[in-house]
């Protein structure tokens, strides 16, 4: 007969050190049903409601609580609460603690299939298909929290705060995330810039806070050099030195044929708490379909499965269809199967706007399932970074509503006719000819802090410069470029 797989002393251990600390189980990714012994499984849940009702903890606190419950002579008494605080040498490795519980628990499921599947053998009644389901559990076995149905009571007494975030009102820890927008618009910019936010523990777009982590860049686009110079050419724009990157790790895969399926070994690996990986269209499992809605719901599940077991965020990189998104409610833009998303937590999205003389302009949009509805952000690319305008309430209505009000809002400011001309001067005397666009991209960087000139705005602006003499035009609309004006002096 096989012993069921045990671990007693690191079950007393950890408690013992969640009562030193203060602090409830779930904290560390466990829960009361992984306990084997039935006086631990009991005091953990004793500690996890005394810290759910703001309750302090410590010795005497727990043995009251128990008191009150009548568990405390099932237990043991107080002597066996004396004896979980003598067993813990300290809180230090607690969470090695945690990990021997969840080891133990897991071989005890497994444990328990094969007996199953042994049982069924000696009763001569097998039964291949509920076999096969067995054997699917067992391959599915993870340590993880809310696995059974459980009381309603019992889960919010288990689960009594949310995840903890990672992207303040983006992303939380164990959630996947997709940030789509069209082909070489500039996202995997965007994407390097928020790896280097995270990893740093910087704001990223002026607007999200981060908890600082370690990244994993799995880029499966770029050669090693280009990856290299990109990454540096963001980190120069943002004035981060490359000494504080060390929490950024980077993986070139382009051409290994690595997929979503190595996800898993990555993380065991490397343990980062986000993972970056950019492009999805060449992490997909070869002979697996894209527009597939179940295909694709299999691969988001296998990535879920990865983010919840080892509490990563996963960001997945991804593109949207050809042509105007003009319309789509944010969680139809994005190529491919609609699975794709719905299966995240977070789907952010980067589009261009709409409304005529605003083509500089793109609206970051994203619908949330654990957080509340946000702003949509106009943002320009000022390269290599992406700069946030300011926010328009867009959560209600989408990509129009945030197209109209753009419209409405006011566009004047302090600053005179003749400063805004002098700043596109200046960046026509450093970047020479250029378009409307490039104008706008390169305005952040050279204004000096005045606003962008958005839409007719700058249109007019152009104009006025014009008129006077101080630039002028080659082309015609929407294929004219500017340049300095040959009748005046430039020093």
């Amino acid at each position: 007969m096989t012993h069921p797989a045990t671990a007693t002393e690191a079950e007393a251990a950890f408690l013992g050190s969640l009562v030193l600390m203060g602090s409830a189980s779930h904290k560390f990714s466990v829960t009361p049903d992984m306990f084997f012994d039935a006086a631990n499984r009991t005091m953990c849940k004793a500690i996890n409601a005394m810290q759910l009702a703001e309750t302090p903890i410590d010795a005497v606190t727990l043995g009251e609580h128990l008191a009150a419950s009548g568990d405390l002579e099932y237990i043991g008494g107080v002597p066996r609460i004396i004896h979980t605080l003598d067993a813990t040498p300290g809180t230090h490795n607690v969470e090695h603690y945690a990990a021997a519980i969840k080891t133990a628990y897991e071989k005890r499921e497994l444990q328990y299939t094969v007996q199953r599947m042994r049982s069924f053998v000696a009763s001569g009644e097998f039964d291949y298909d509920e076999a096969i389901e067995l054997v699917r559990d067992a391959g599915r076995q993870r340590p993880t929290k809310g696995r059974s149905a459980l009381p309603v009571s019992e889960l919010i007494e288990q689960f009594p705060e949310m995840r903890p975030a990672i992207i303040e009102n983006l992303l939380r820890r164990g959630e996947t995330m997709n940030l789509v927008s069209g082909t070489k618009i500039g996202k995997s910019w965007l994407a390097i810039g928020l790896a280097i936010c995270i990893s740093t523990g910087r704001q990223w777009l002026s607007k999200f806070e981060t908890t600082k982590g370690r990244v994993l860049h799995i880029d499966t686009e770029l050669h090693p050099e280009t990856l290299s110079n990109r990454i540096r050419e963001v980190a120069e724009a943002m004035n981060v030195p490359t000494s504080e990157l060390a929490d950024y790790k980077a993986f070139p895969v382009r051409g290994k044929g690595w997929s979503v399926n190595n996800l898993s070994d990555e993380i065991s690996e490397h343990r980062p708490d986000i993972v970056l990986i950019d492009a999805l269209y060449r992490a997909v499992p070869r002979g697996q379909d894209e527009n597939s809605n179940r295909e694709m719901a299999e691969i988001y599940n296998a990535i879920d499965e990865a983010a919840d077991h080892y509490e990563a965020g996963v960001i997945l990189v991804h593109h949207t269809t050809k042509g105007s998104q003009a319309g789509k409610a944010n969680t139809d833009i994005g190529s491919g199967a609609g699975a794709m998303s719905r299966a995240v937590d977070t789907h952010a999205t980067l589009v261009r706007s709409e409304e005529e003389g605003q083509d500089e302009i793109m609206l970051f949009q994203a619908s949330l399932r654990s957080w509340a509805p946000i702003d949509a952000i106009p943002m320009v690319r000022s390269h290599p970074l992406w700069v946030p305008m300011g926010s328009i309430p867009t959560h209600s209505h989408g990509d129009q509503a945030a197209r109209r009000l753009m419209k409405e809002s006011p566009k004047s400011t302090d600053a005179t006719t003749d400063e805004m001309i002098d700043v596109v001067r200046k960046i026509l005397r450093k970047h020479g000819k250029s378009s409307r666009k490039e104008i706008s991209g390169h305005w952040i960087a050279e204004s000096g802090g005045l606003p962008l000139p958005t839409g007719g705005s700058m249109g007019r602006l152009l104009k006025r410069a014009v008129e006077s003499g101080r630039i002028e035009m080659t082309g015609k609309a929407p294929k004219s470029f500017y340049k300095l004006s040959g009748t005046i002096t430039e020093f």
